[in-house]
């Protein structure tokens, strides 16, 4: 009967090279290769690259096949195993692995969404100066078609000002967290391994950093 070989992700990795001399690893094989693992997922149809980062692109397939869970695990095992960092998520997909909700999610500036459609009405939302400016802003076919799709329930006659910022909020919101969460449950999921999530919910702005993008970690990862 075979042996069925058992993988135990708490002991110290060795990596050796197709053609490379057998030689100690002293750490370099074996980041080299954590470094590789994660640049691949990165750049596969698991995630988009916008200006701000990585975002799961959460397919229907993926998720069946719980690929975001591989994605959560292989984070915690480059970390555990002292490899690189997964730097490159999007800093308001990082807040969510973080353990923030979504009333702690902090949304700075105008980040980058998916959908071109989203950028769109958050360019012209950006614009709007006015009540005027706001009342012919709701009158137009797309901005109600996104505000269906996102389920707003203010009825664009009573909408003020006061509105807008909160508008923006969960159009963002919408983008990039509340559409994508069943992949960022799943790599939560997968974080659970080698005790990583519960440090991370406890340290949440450490790892905040860990996760999110870093111009100078850039070249890393792409």
């Amino acid at each position: 009967m075979k042996r069925k070989l058992k993988f135990d992700p708490t002991l110290q990795v060795k990596v050796k090279f197709i053609g490379e001399e057998d030689t100690q690893d002293g750490g370099g094989s074996r980041s080299e290769m954590l470094r590789l693992a994660i640049q691949q997922l990165c750049q596969s149809d698991l995630f988009l690259q916008t200006a701000d980062g990585f975002v799961p692109t959460c397919g229907s397939l993926s998720l069946n096949r719980e690929d975001y869970v591989a994605v959560g695990q292989l984070f915690a095992l480059s970390l555990v195993q002292l490899g690189p960092a997964p730097h490159g998520m999007h800093p308001v997909i990082t807040q969510a692995l973080c353990g923030k909700s979504h009333t702690q999610i902090e949304v700075l500036g105008q980040p980058a969404v998916e959908d071109p459609m989203t950028s769109v009405f958050l360019d012209k939302l950006k614009a709007v100066s006015s009540h005027d400016d706001l009342k012919r802003f709701l009158q137009e076919d797309s901005t109600l078609n996104i505000l269906q799709l996102v389920q707003w329930t203010i009825p664009a006659g009573k909408m003020t000002m006061k509105d807008v910022t909160t508008l923006k909020r969960v159009v963002i919101l919408h983008d990039l967290i509340f559409k994508r969460k069943p992949a960022i449950e799943q790599m939560r999921e997968g974080l659970v391994t080698l005790g990583i999530l519960g440090h991370k919910d406890e340290n949440s702005s450490l790892f905040q950093g860990v996760f999110s993008h870093k111009k100078e970690g850039w070249n890393q990862m792409t």
